[in-house]
């Protein structure tokens, strides 16, 4: 099908954007946000790395063939991608959640040695890792984008498909339960989440 809103399934034109085609453009964006988009699916999502990583791989292969001049026009363009993946990944949960009746799909976020444990080689960010582990998904999520990626409340909220208010209390419960587990032995906002 052809017409005005539709494109060749090839992708979008190759058109010079400031001296860039297109598939540069994307290229370099991908290059840039890859990793953090991908350590949110892990750490914040509780999402298996190497699911996470192929879940990224795909909605960016989306977004080049279909939305690219859309997105690129945003504020904050890697915002659709977090919230792209994150949606595809609950979905993909779903699923497998009604294919194996007795797995927690946040099981493996516990394979991650204890920090108190003596025997352990845990260093400092594995400890911090596994106490934002101990959060509820949604905080987990909230925290995550909030510090560690810097998304302002609004988008924050339009990646988890929450009201504002909502992200302002799931990131105050949030510290609030950090500053719990962590006791008064660890700044752990000085870290900023990694």
């Amino acid at each position: 099908m052809s017409g005005p809103g539709h494109q060749a399934a090839s992708g979008p034109p190759a058109v010079d954007v400031g001296g860039q085609s297109p598939y540069e453009e994307i290229s370099q964006f991908f290059a840039k946000h890859y990793k953090a988009v991908v350590a949110f699916l892990v750490y914040a999502c509780g999402f298996p790395a190497p699911d996470a990583e192929e879940v990224v791989q795909d909605i960016i292969l989306v977004i080049r063939e279909r939305y690219w001049p859309t997105v690129r026009a945003l504020e904050k363009p890697e915002a659709y991608w977090y919230k792209a993946a994150e949606r595809r990944c609950r979905r993909l949960l779903g699923q497998r959640a009604k294919r194996i009746a007795e797995g927690d799909p946040d099981e493996h976020l516990l394979g991650v040695a204890h920090p108190a444990d003596q025997f352990a080689a845990v260093d400092r960010r594995q400890a911090l890792i596994a106490r934002i582990r101990e959060l509820p998904p949604r905080q987990r999520q909230v925290l995550w984008l909030r510090l560690a990626e810097d998304f302002s409340e609004s988008e924050t909220a339009e990646i988890l498909g929450i009201s504002v208010g909502s992200v302002k209390r799931q990131l105050h419960d949030a510290k609030e339960r950090m500053k719990e587990l962590l006791g008064d032995s660890a700044t752990w906002e000085a870290d900023q989440i990694l």
